[in-house]
This record gives C-alpha cells, structure tokens and sequence, in this order.
C-alpha cells in the first residue's frame, strides 16, 4: 500500500485543474489502478492498490490520458463504447500509454513509466472485463 504525500497530490491536482478534471482519491479497489468517469470527467486513483510513487503517478497520467482523448475526440469510438470498440479498444490504450509516458517524463523525469497494454496479464484482462460488458 502507497500512501502519496500531501505534495504530490497537490501536484496532480493543479494539473489535473490545468486540464479540466479532478483527481479523486478512493481507498476500495475497482480496477487496476485507476479508471477515467466518462459521465462526470474525473479521475479516480486506487492509492491503496499501487505500491509506489512511480505507479501512482503512471496511474494519474494514464487516466488524464482517456481525459486528453475525450476533451479532444480522439479515438470516440473506445471512449464512447461503440460496437467497433473491439476493433480499437488496444490501439486506443497503447496510445494512451504512450500519451501518458510523455506527460511523465515532462513533470517528473525521475520516474519511468510502465507501458502496462503491453503487458499480456493486464491486457487478457482487460479483454475479459470487455467481454463482460458485452462490448466484444
């Protein structure tokens, strides 16, 4: 368990306000790391899931990264859920990553990010919540 200092959630915060979110800190677990609200646009970060700064961290610019793609329509038909999400849904995840890898390496270049759609545990998995929801 990880618990972030005051400094660095201020951090994220401002720039979470810089880019039109919130951050919201939740202490029960629902996914991985994080998760993106599509309905009210804020970001919601599991501390007690991730085991340091660097996870906290990839995780915060990772979901900023699903709220850069909605503010700026970029790949609509993941975000929105659409029937041809099965065809996208990696791609728009790995672009995401790699979005979030350099928002990382901008504000806090000490910490390496962790590409985590690369990884084939996290994205059987994510296909198999997919399935569930009935979207593939």
């Amino acid at each position: 368990m990880y618990t972030p200092s005051v400094k660095l959630i201020n951090e994220l915060r401002r720039i979470a306000k810089q880019n039109g979110t919130k951050i919201c800190l939740v202490k029960k677990h629902k996914t991985l790391g994080g998760y993106y609200n599509l309905e009210n646009r804020k970001i919601y970060i599991y501390s007690h899931d991730l085991k340091n700064k660097s996870h906290f961290v990839n995780a915060f610019f990772h979901e900023l990264g699903h709220h850069y793609c909605v503010t700026n329509r970029i790949w609509e038909s993941y975000t929105n859920f659409e029937k041809s999400v099965k065809y996208t849904w990696l791609k728009a995840e790995r672009w995401v990553d790699k979005w979030a890898a350099t928002q990382v390496h901008k504000f806090y270049p000490k910490v390496k990010y962790d590409y985590s759609y690369s990884d084939a545990v996290v994205v059987k998995w994510y296909r198999n919540e997919l399935k569930k929801m009935g979207v593939l």
